[in-house]
């Protein structure tokens, strides 16, 4: 699902393919990582049922109004940001475990120096994330009270303008 949304919204703008690391897109399934491959090099994406959705998918999602292409793209990169994370502190969970049953320790600490980076830059961008949601809120919040107002002066200035 996040790979069709991500995919949904490169074909509204296909620029947003460029923004997409080696890594994030070798982490995709074949079929969807082939059409971003073939995005990226302006090649023609062929033609398929999960492309045929995927292209209706898009239409659709430009006629929502409240419909933000930056702001859904960015939650989408930040969702597959995580998953790989995730995936990769998997990996050095096992091979953390693999190398204690060995008795390499010299290995283990490296691994679990990694490891614990990992985390903590996760847990930056969290930090990170959460504020800019918080601003984000804020400035939503203020824009509403100001047109809020300003729908109120109008009323105002219509009743008074009746009166005379």
């Amino acid at each position: 699902m996040l790979e069709e949304d991500l995919l949904s919204l490169a074909l509204i703008d296909n620029a947003k393919v460029a923004q997409l690391d080696e890594e994030m897109i070798n982490g995709l399934s074949s079929e969807i990582k082939e059409i971003f491959l073939k995005i990226k090099k302006g090649e023609e994406l062929g033609s398929s049922d999960r492309l045929n959705y995927i292209l209706i998918r898009s239409e659709l999602m430009k006629e929502i109004e409240e419909f933000d292409l930056n702001k859904e793209w960015e939650k989408c990169l930040s969702e597959l940001q995580n998953l790989i994370k995730k995936g990769e502190r998997d990996r050095l969970t096992q091979e953390i475990k693999s190398k204690e049953k060995d008795g390499a320790f010299a290995e283990v600490k490296e691994l679990l120096l990694k490891f614990n980076k990992l985390i903590k830059n996760n847990e930056e961008n969290k930090k990170e994330s959460s504020q800019k949601g918080e601003i984000e809120k804020a400035d939503k919040e203020s824009s509403e009270e100001k047109t809020s107002e300003e729908s109120g002066k109008e009323s105002s200035e219509e009743g008074s303008s009746k009166e005379s």
